[in-house]
């Protein structure tokens, strides 16, 4: 077994964007708003709270990206 990844998230997000981008005619910064805009409904349909969620990511890039 290896320690490759077998779904790579990064990866996926941000092809999903180019492709959203590419398909709407929008650039990365509305295909990002878009897709935030999806994951707030998705924590609305779940009982979950959209903003503690996006606290708790900026949380986690800011650590990641002083590693």
């Amino acid at each position: 077994m290896t320690n490759e990844k077998l779904f790579d998230l990064g990866f996926e997000v941000r092809r999903l964007l180019s492709l959203h981008g590419e398909m709407e005619g929008t650039n990365l910064r509305a295909a990002i708003r878009d897709l935030l805009t999806e994951v707030a409904h998705v924590c609305h349909e779940r009982a979950i709270d959209f903003d503690e969620r996006v606290d708790a990511a900026a949380e986690v890039a800011a650590q990641e990206l002083k590693s």
